[in-house]
């Protein structure tokens, strides 16, 4: 019987295509097309991709070495509250911005998600997209 092949060092392994996502950030903010709306605080669940150049990539296993989930989410809170919001995709864009401007992403996804949505008919959910990318 052979012996099982070993794992390729580190040295021999080219990494690629770098991203950092959060799932699931939750918070309550007044938004809402309508006054009522806004009267009262809505649930909004946000996801955020970040796509970083190679380069970043921590070289260390130290948390020093990499974004800060906490500061990423803490952006994407103080976005929601920095100004009045009607509409979720001002709200995305202005995500989108903050993003870009504090962290060396290349490309940046963001989509909330608002839980309870006024319409005639039963609707679930409404969410809003939006993809950025840095302008070299």
């Amino acid at each position: 019987m052979s012996p099982a092949p070993k794992a390729a060092a580190a040295s021999e392994i080219e990494l690629s295509g770098y991203a950092l996502r959060l799932r699931g950030i939750h918070l309550a903010v007044n938004i809402g097309a309508t006054k009522r709306e806004r009267q009262s605080l809505q649930d909004l669940l946000v996801d955020v991709d970040l796509e970083l150049p190679h380069s970043v990539f921590p070289p260390r296993d130290r948390v020093r070495d990499v974004l800060s989930y906490d500061d990423i989410s803490t952006w994407v809170v103080e976005e929601a509250t920095a100004a009045p919001l009607h509409l979720l995709e001002s709200y995305v864009a202005r995500v989108i911005r903050r993003l870009l401007a504090e962290t060396p992403a290349t490309l940046v996804r963001v989509s909330a998600t608002k839980r309870h949505v006024p319409t005639r008919h039963p609707v679930d959910a409404a969410y809003v997209e939006l993809v950025g990318r840095r302008k070299d």
